[in-house]
């Protein structure tokens, strides 16, 4: 039986990770929106998914090991290593807004955000639930 499924270690360092993904993304989302009406304002985006999934298919390849903190990492960014950066909204001001926040698109992303940071913690509180069943010794 294969250890690298639901319930290994690895996914629930992944799942941690999503989890303050989604908590940061939420934050900018609201940030976003209180400043839907300030002039010249840029919205602002977190990155996360792409960098995380390079990370879990690139590093099932070449690997090697740092051993000083100014070394490039073999292979793909190390799992420890992937976090969620904040960054500016690429998206144009359209001619007569104040600035490049639409609010209908960040109640969407919003939306999108608490389903993915609901379904983690569920698969996180999955996790622990089974954890605790076999210390004790029995099924759920």
């Amino acid at each position: 039986m294969s250890t690298d499924g639901l319930f290994s270690a690895r996914s629930l360092e992944v799942l941690k990770l999503g989890l303050d993904a989604f908590a940061l993304r939420s934050r900018v989302i609201a940030q976003n929106v209180a400043n839907a009406a300030t002039p010249e304002y840029r919205a602002a985006r977190v990155t996360f998914e792409e960098s995380l999934r390079d990370a879990l298919e690139k590093g099932e390849g070449i690997s090697g090991t740092r051993t000083a903190p100014g070394h490039l990492a073999l292979g793909g960014l190390p799992l420890e290593d992937v976090r969620p950066e904040i960054v500016e909204s690429p998206e144009p001001t359209l001619p007569g807004d104040p600035n490049n926040v639409v609010v209908e698109r960040e109640m969407a992303d919003l939306a999108q955000n608490q389903l993915l940071f609901q379904t983690a913690a569920r698969l996180a509180a999955a996790h622990y639930t089974t954890l605790k069943a076999a210390i004790r010794g029995r099924s759920r």
